[in-house]
Order: structure tokens, then sequence, then C-alpha cells
């Protein structure tokens, strides 16, 4: 059975020529694959640390691997965070939403660039770096941001995204959703969980 599939937006098939390449390191290409990685690597952190209809499931299938469970959800919370702020940076030779043709005509722009810009201190500051002179929680607390705010946030981003592609003749960021195939997984944990039980509980009973 296959638990994950991977979209062919985010792995470059082989490419013959120096032309091929550099159309598939295309601005928009990177653009939408960092939004597609951001939304996917959220979808998994908000399903082990939000409160949803299948938090039970996420309980009851990490109940054994708590070592896991701790190392995932920093793991994706800073993928997130790193991949979402890529969009949002200002270095000369940074590919990113500004490098867009048109982008600065959507009326959304700037407001969603602001919050990007405060959201990336907090990526450079906390998540990427550690800056021991600032105040981790005062940085975050100055993006103003909540948990579910941020998850707007990004749906935000990608349909900002998503017009200017669609303005200049290009594709929006891929549909599909990693979370899917883990709940699946979630589900075979479960019941991997449910059958060590089982097997625990008949081998105590057993007489030598």
């Amino acid at each position: 059975m296959v638990l994950f599939r991977i979209s062919l937006d985010v792995i470059p098939l082989p490419c013959n020529t120096l032309s091929e390449l550099q159309d598939m390191k295309s601005t928009y290409q990177h653009l939408r694959s960092a939004l597609f990685d951001a939304r996917n690597s959220c979808d998994l952190w908000w399903l082990l640390i939000g409160a949803h209809d299948q938090r039970t499931e996420v309980i009851d299938g990490f109940e054994q691997l708590p070592v896991i469970y701790a190392t995932l959800n920093p793991a994706l919370y800073t993928s997130f965070i790193i991949k979402l702020c890529s969009v949002f940076g200002t270095g000369s030779n940074d590919v990113t939403l500004k490098t867009l043709s048109k982008a600065e005509l959507d009326p959304e722009f700037s407001r969603i660039w602001e919050i990007g810009r405060r959201l990336y201190k907090l990526r450079s500051k906390v998540v990427a770096h550690i800056d021991n002179r600032c105040d981790p929680d005062q940085i975050a607390k100055d993006t103003g941001l909540t948990y579910d705010s941020l998850r707007r946030f990004l749906t935000d981003t990608i349909s900002l995204f998503d017009r200017i592609a669609t303005l200049n003749g290009e594709r929006g960021v891929n549909d599909f959703r990693l979370s899917d195939e883990f709940s699946t997984f979630l589900r075979g944990l479960q019941r991997n969980n449910e059958g060590n039980e089982q097997f625990a509980h008949t081998q105590s009973n057993q007489t030598l």
C-alpha cells in the first residue's frame, strides 16, 4: 500500500538540456514548490498539535511513539515557517513574490507582504537561527499572528500567488494535500498499536 504520493510539482523530471533545466528552475517553479511544501508541512504540523476531528487518531497513533511525535512536531513547524518565509525575502538574489510581474498590482499584495516581512523576522531570529539578544516570545508576539491566523495567512499567500500566476499565464499551486495520506498513516499506526496491545494481553495470560 502506498502511504505517500509525491506531486510532480516538487520533483523535477530529468533534464537533457541546459534550457530545460533553466525552465524547471524558473521563478514560478521555485515559488510554487515553496508554497506547496509550506502548505503540506503546515497541514501535517496542525494534525499533530491542532484541535480538530482527527485529534483522537493522532493521540492513539503516536501513543507508543512519543519520541517520533516530539521530533515531527518542531521539524514540520520549522519547515512550514522557512518555506513560507522564503517567498518574502529581500536579498538581491532572492526569488520572492515581489519578483513576479504585476504582483504589486494586486490589492492584497501590500497587506500580505507586510505580514510576511514580520513573520520573516521570526524565521530569522527564532526558527532558522537563534539570536540570544532577542526575546523569542516578544518576536512571536510582534508578528501579530496566532496559530489560526498564521494558517489563514498561508492560505492568503497561496491565493495571492495563484492570482498573480493566472494573470501571467502560469499555473498556481498544486491542490494535492499530503494530510489526506497522513491520515491513512495515522490509522495504520492506530491499528498497529491495538494489535500490539492485544498481543501483549494474550502473552500475559499464557501459562508457563
